[in-house]
């Protein structure tokens, strides 16, 4: 039943926590945002904590009641973002509205199909950590003063 719990609970405080931190605009979020678009480490560190966060969902589903048909696709994807230009390829491409109306369309579908839960929280995960990353242009602009 705990599993269960968490396995719905999980998703919601992944979406709250940083709505709540976007909202607020402080002195911390401009230096987070300013720090990972001036170097790549934090980038890195960034995709390692959004794959940590991904694989814990992923453990949570497993030990619950999430269905295999859901959760392999899922974690194939999530395999792949261990590769650090693939998830950079993949974070920027959802900057493009289009793409993201895109993505936040299949998260809403995927919702509502029988056993394919797990692969839409890891489709909203990851538009959540998009809308952290910095765009393409950010990072060129922030290279230029090296």
């Amino acid at each position: 039943m705990t599993w269960i719990l968490l396995q719905f609970i999980y998703p919601v405080l992944i979406i709250l926590i940083p709505y709540s931190i976007y909202k607020r605009q402080g002195a911390i979020v401009e230096k987070f945002n300013l720090r990972i678009a001036w170097s790549s480490s934090y980038r890195k560190l960034f995709m390692l904590v959004t794959l940590l966060l991904l694989l814990i969902f992923h453990f949570i589903c497993l030990n619950g009641q999430c269905s295999l048909a859901g959760l392999v696709p899922s974690s194939l994807f999530v395999l792949g973002l261990f590769s650090y230009k693939y998830s950079h390829w993949i974070l920027n491409q959802l900057h493009k509205p289009k793409l993201m109306f895109s993505a936040f369309v299949a998260t809403l579908v995927l919702l509502f199909v029988p056993g394919m839960y797990s692969s839409a929280v890891t489709l909203g995960i990851i538009l959540v950590a998009s809308l952290f990353y910095p765009t393409k242009e950010k990072i060129r602009q922030n290279n230029q003063y090296k």
